[in-house]
């Protein structure tokens, strides 16, 4: 239904009317799927280095299988399954898994296969790194910003020109891109982001084909996030807005509508969206986090709350595609977190994280939460004096390991940046003429920091910009000089 104004009467009903969710509900175990023959080997066989990105993983049983039930066969890496097919080869003693995607560089795999016997992991892998290197110049533009789709495409955008990289060459296309920054993406090829000014804001929604978009937002409408289908969510609030006008909404994939999934009668942070489109935020409530969650057809909120209850000053939430998120707080106990499963609710992580404030002036700031298919990126920001905002990365995984704060962020400092999917995410800096990146892994901390670019005159480096794919190819455009922009293609 079109963006339109509530009655505070019927913001209460619905409040009131929502249904209040425990931590989770009790679930019937279930048998995990398995195979009736037994596992001679893998090809390739069990701690290959080294293996090509786009290599088919086979699996090969004593005596044929005829269909190997969803489930059974997985390869994955550190951050859970990989996407792909199983397909059968001759009469089923072989089986083939295609990824949906090239591995990606660098990373460590696993092979697990269920069986009668019992689900084992079956083979090591490792995948080789990105030392594939190409060089691109283009004369008299400068960077200023850099795009990664999950599949592979790329773009570099030079303030109103746009290049894409495609078989070691720039190819200039007529797109509507942000002339700094990168937009939000989804699917293989389709990005969106948001123009503010005084007038209000406009969504703007393209493909690389060139089809671009214009659709104006609701009043105060900001804070948006995007699913894997290119559904958005954009949050309501602001002085512009009267309370009963507050609340979420939602722009479906293709249309040009907003509508409203429901009100909010909380303080909120960043609204987020599922897959499915379902739309989910993080709220404080009696000095509590809660989580809203509005499943597509319903202006009721599930509300979910964890137990036991914990005190909490800052909150917030990411989910990925397949409904799964991460419920992040601040509070007396430090850094805690929550799982939210679909039909399950929240289930409290046992481990925690004390925020060490030394030197710093106020209190720590909880700047972002990241949920991939993999794991989840946590960002928390410090203000120091002279310097500014600097900020902390760590990661907590799926099965509930919290890492250390891997590096940090701030003026002249590393930056960071996740793989879009998938739940490796990056830090790059730059230091003596040189730009260097490391890798965070789900389930480690960062790999050695790694030279990706070296200054060829004595200048002070203009700008860098770079971004890395789902799997593994890293993209770097630097400016030395205003006369010359050198991109770099490692896959």
């Amino acid at each position: 239904m079109p963006v339109a104004r509530l009655a505070i009467a019927a913001l209460v009903i619905l409040t009131a009317a929502a249904c209040h969710r425990s931590s989770h509900r009790s679930t019937q175990p279930v048998a995990p799927p398995a195979v009736n023959a037994e596992v001679r080997r893998t090809m390739p066989a069990g701690g290959t280095l080294n293996l090509e990105p786009d290599t088919p993983i086979f699996v090969e049983f004593f005596t044929p299988v005829e269909t190997v039930p969803e489930g059974a066969i997985v390869v994955g890496d550190g951050g859970g399954p990989l996407p792909g097919t199983l397909s059968r080869i001759g009469d089923g003693t072989v089986w083939r898994w295609t990824g949906a995607r090239e591995l990606s560089r660098g990373a460590h795999l696993n092979v697990q296969v269920a069986t009668n016997a019992g689900e084992s992991v079956v083979a090591w892998l490792v995948v080789r790194e990105a030392i594939h290197k190409t060089v691109i110049e283009i004369p008299d533009v400068v960077v200023t910003g850099v795009t990664t789709w999950p599949g592979g495409r790329r773009v570099v955008t030079c303030d109103l020109r746009s290049f894409e990289i495609v078989n070691g060459a720039a190819i200039e296309r007529v797109l509507q891109m942000p002339r700094t920054g990168s937009p939000l993406t989804y699917g293989d090829d389709g990005y969106i982001y948001a123009i503010y000014g005084a007038a209000g804001g406009t969504l703007v929604r393209g493909t690389l084909g060139g089809g671009t978009e214009s659709i104006p937002m609701p009043t105060g409408a900001n804070r948006i996030s995007i699913n894997g289908n290119g559904d958005v969510v954009a949050y309501i609030g602001g002085a512009n807005t009267q309370p009963e006008e507050q609340g979420i909404t939602r722009l479906g994939a293709g249309q040009s509508t907003w509508e409203l999934p429901g009100p909010i009668a909380h303080p909120a942070g960043h609204p987020r969206i599922d897959g499915a489109g379902n739309v989910m935020m993080a709220v404080i409530e009696n000095d509590q986090p809660r989580l809203l969650r509005f499943p597509v057809g319903s202006v009721t909120p599930e509300i979910y709350s964890v137990a036991p209850p914990m005190m909490a000053t800052q909150a917030s939430f990411d989910v990925s595609d397949d409904g799964i998120g991460l419920l992040v707080w601040l509070g007396s106990q430090g850094l805690r977190a929550a799982r939210f499963v679909p039909g399950t609710g929240l289930e409290l992580l046992p481990g925690s994280t004390s925020i060490s404030n030394s030197g710093a002036s106020g209190s720590p700031q909880l700047s972002t939460v990241t949920s991939t298919s993999g794991s989840t990126r946590v960002a928390i920001g410090h203000y120091y004096w002279g310097v500014g905002v600097i900020e902390r990365y760590m990661r907590i995984e799926r099965d509930g390991w919290f890492g250390p704060f891997a590096g940090s962020s701030g003026p002249g400092l590393p930056i960071t940046l996740p793989s879009p999917e998938r739940g490796e995410w990056w830090l790059a800096g730059e230091a003596g003429g040189q730009i260097w990146m490391s890798r965070s892994r789900p389930g480690s901390g960062n790999d050695p920091l790694r030279i990706v670019y070296t200054q060829s005159t004595s200048n002070s480096l203009l700008s860098f910009h770079y971004s890395v794919d789902d799997s593994g190819r890293i993209l770097l455009a630097v400016n030395e000089t205003l006369n010359l922009l050198r991109i770099v293609v490692l896959e």
